[in-house]
């Protein structure tokens, strides 16, 4: 008899892979939408069976599963769990013992009874799952405009979060809004407000073809102290960016083939300056065209090198900037590096490669520098997440004798639950900017610690508090700011 492999998941399974395991079955009566039987002799698939349990079953769940837990003791697990746990033991029992007709019977994990007591559930919308969070929080900061001669005052965030995905089988469909609308009541500062819309799309063409999609709209305010902001501006000009990418990847065995293209476009609004004229910006308006090839090997689940090759072309509006450059600028990027998952505890991919960017006029020079990028996630326990990031890119600029900069960012995330109801969070990332052709560098050094209360699955108290510095060759421009918010989660 073939080994018999059920992967059981959080998620729901498809109604005719249920049916089909029924009706192989002599004699196997009817299965309900929350368990499935597996009948036979066959110790191999049995084992596979709760090999599968541990391994799909909800993290919370498979990080707690060890030979060393006892039955009957509830080792730190909610009632779900232990059930889980439990059903397990007892399937893992069964396989030293050779008397017992091995029948077991295996319960479907429910979403909702795997989710966290405070998690939200979401609401299902016929073939989808909508969920929806939205904070309030009002506070105080010290420099509301975020620049060297900022001054204080209150601050009001409104950032909503809503998203509808689609709970099939095949194929997937996701639409997600997410934002944020800051207010500093009794300043002259401007209203801040952001905005990102992505639908998503996945069509699975076959086992080992699928192509991926994606459309999305940013509206996002640039900052004061940003290089191609003027100097004397009253606020940044509001950016608009327009994107859409295609991606087509096919599986050969443990070889993984992709192949993506995409189309950006960005439109800056004016700029208000402090002598009453307006500055347009259409100089940095522009077309982005990108193209991707990667491969990717599976060496085991645990590794996967794959090599990467980018070329990118952005066209501006305007054949000549303000300062009479030609600004249409050719990017490649060549990289080579790995996916990883060592157990579900370490987590991530990083890569080394090189980057290149060629500006159109003569008078600016190429640049061409390493490029190191990654992200690591390291989970050592079930309440803890430690998330690190570096990266290196290329960004284009307006300012006068200057080809573009090299930016590097790191960052370090620190989540941690001290109970079901208390969360900490804590971040810091630094960005840096290398202008190359001129004398510039910038950097922003921004830190943050949140503090979340839960009170039921639909209400939760937030704290934060913020530290913002930015440190720039340039005279006059560093600055300070600190603020703290107190607000409420509501979410379902």
């Amino acid at each position: 008899m073939g080994r018999i492999v059920f992967l059981l998941s959080t998620g729901l399974f498809c109604a005719g892979m249920t049916g089909a395991v029924a009706q192989s079955i002599p004699g196997t009566p009817p299965l309900s939408d929350d368990e499935f039987i597996l009948r036979g002799s066959d110790a191999l698939a049995e084992q596979d069976l709760v090999d599968a349990i541990i391994e799909d079953a909800d993290p919370l769940v498979d990080q707690e599963i060890t030979e060393n837990q006892i039955p009957g003791q509830d080792n730190g697990l909610n009632g779900d769990q232990l059930r889980l746990r439990n059903e397990v033991l007892a399937a893992q029992a069964s396989l030293s013992d050779p008397s017992v007709l091995r029948t077991p019977v295996i319960r479907r994990a429910d979403p909702k009874a795997l989710a966290e007591p405070y998690d939200a559930l979401g609401v299902k919308v016929g073939t989808f799952i909508l969920r929806s969070s939205v904070d309030i929080s009002t506070g105080y900061s010290d420099n509301v405009e975020g620049d060297s001669d900022g001054e204080g005052g209150a601050v009001i965030t409104v950032e909503p979060d809503i998203t509808l995905e689609s709970d099939w089988s095949r194929h997937s469909v996701s639409l997600q809004l997410t934002g944020a609308y800051e207010t500093f009541p009794g300043t002259d500062q401007e209203d801040d407000p952001t905005l990102t819309t992505t639908l998503r799309g996945r069509l699975d063409i076959s086992n080992g073809t699928q192509v991926e999609t994606e459309l999305s709209y940013t509206a996002d305010r640039q900052a004061v102290s940003n290089a191609d902001v003027a100097t004397d501006a009253i606020s940044g000009p509001l950016i608009q960016t327009f994107s859409g990418d295609i991606a087509v990847d096919h599986q050969i065995n443990r070889l993984t083939l992709r192949a993506s293209g995409g189309l950006e476009r960005q439109i800056f609004s004016e700029t208000e300056l402090a002598n009453g004229t307006v500055d347009s910006n259409d100089d940095q308006e522009s077309f982005t065209f990108t193209g991707t090839l990667r491969a990717t090997y599976e060496i085991s689940p645990a590794l996967s090198p794959f090599g990467e090759v980018v070329v990118e072309r952005e066209i501006f509006d305007e054949e000549v900037d303000d300062n009479g450059l030609e600004r249409d600028t050719t990017a490649l990027v060549a990289r080579a590096g790995a996916t990883f998952n060592l157990r579900g505890t370490l987590t991530g991919e990083v890569s080394v490669g090189l980057v290149h960017s060629q500006v159109d006029d003569s008078q600016l020079d190429d640049i061409t520098n390493v490029a190191v990028n990654g992200t690591v996630t390291w989970s050592p326990t079930v309440q803890t997440t430690v998330t690190g990031d570096l990266g290196t890119s290329i960004e284009s600029t307006t300012l006068a004798d200057a080809s573009g900069s090299l930016l590097y960012t790191a960052g370090l995330s620190v989540a941690h639950d001290l109970t079901e109801q208390w969360g900490l969070e804590g971040g810091l990332d630094i960005s840096h900017n290398d202008f190359v052709g001129i004398d510039q560098t910038d950097t922003t050094v921004t830190a943050n610690a949140n503090v979340v209360y839960r009170f039921n699955r639909a209400l939760a108290a937030l704290a934060e508090v913020r530290h913002e510095q930015f440190f720039s060759t340039e005279d006059g421009a560093d600055f300070i700011a600190n603020s703290f918010l107190l607000g409420l989660r509501l979410q379902q």
